[in-house]
């Protein structure tokens, strides 16, 4: 990875759900992690990170770690993020990864490794790297990258 990148990867388990695996790099940080989701969830994800322009409330964002067990749909903890936004009027745009090892019970807060990285893109590479997503999410190809645009 010399570019600034995101790559996904994932790993079907066979009953429609996949442990999906991401490896970003941005200016000398980098880092690996992965969540498990329902291979239709990403496949809707995708067409969302597709729309132009973004809306401005409730953004797409993928994100998986461990759910909380009272509150339903509510994450206790977020091991794989990527939500893409506007960060100027001119069409560019940030895309926001952070990346979190698990914390188990019998672990220390301070043994947590974690990397929030932002990509910079614009929407025809976010349609890009969604198509690639839509595509990882049907099992047609083997990873979805979206390459930082140079300004």
């Amino acid at each position: 990875m010399n570019k600034n990148s995101l790559r996904l990867s994932l790993e079907p388990d066979g009953d429609g759900t996949c442990e999906l695996f991401a490896a970003v790099s941005v200016n000398g940080f980098s880092g690996k992690g992965s969540a498990w989701f329902n291979l239709s969830d990403l496949e809707k994800l995708a067409n969302e990170f597709m729309e132009y322009p973004l809306r401005t409330e409730n953004l797409p964002i993928i994100a998986g770690g461990f759910w909380r067990k009272e509150k339903k749909g509510e994450l206790e903890q977020t091991h794989l993020l990527i939500k893409p936004y506007p960060i100027s009027s001119t069409g560019e745009l940030g895309v926001r990864v952070e990346l979190a090892s698990p914390l188990y019970e019998s672990d220390r807060p301070e043994s947590q490794h974690v990397v929030k990285v932002e990509i910079k893109t614009d929407y025809n590479s976010l349609e890009s790297f969604g198509m690639q997503l839509k595509e990882l999410a049907k099992l047609r190809l083997e990873e979805a990258i979206l390459i930082e645009d140079q300004v």
